[in-house]
């Protein structure tokens, strides 16, 4: 005698099904989850023409005081590849310090150097 389920299990939140009034269809929801990382040709540009007209028609002025923080907390982990947890352990003390100096200082003054230089009046 066999027993029957009455939670559904994993494998029954796999998959999606939309129906419309045209067609049934199923989407796999790791098609979905993967879509960006599948089609950064197409993501890349659709999301920066998303945010130049949010950046158009809604005050994001109150957002000005994030753009540094959410700068480094996107760039530096792709600098240096470390994982995010890394920074609560602080097992690379040394590193993290020299890649910080280095990234958000050095360079950055390389730059304006160069730049006051090549650009002046």
């Amino acid at each position: 005698m066999t027993v029957k389920r009455s939670t559904p299990t994993y494998r029954s939140f796999k998959r999606l099904s939309i129906n419309s009034s045209a067609r049934s269809y199923s989407i796999n929801l790791r098609t979905i989850f993967t879509f960006p990382a599948r089609n950064l040709l197409y993501v890349i540009p659709a999301v920066i023409l998303a945010a130049l007209i949010t950046g158009r028609y809604v005050d994001t002025s109150p957002l000005k005081t994030l753009i540094l923080l959410v700068a480094m907390l996107t760039i530096f982990p792709a600098m240096i590849g470390f994982q995010p947890r890394e920074l609560i352990r602080f097992t690379e003390l040394r590193l993290m310090t020299v890649n910080l100096l280095l990234n958000f200082l050095v360079i950055p003054l390389a730059g304006l150097i160069i730049g006051s230089l090549l650009l002046a009046p």
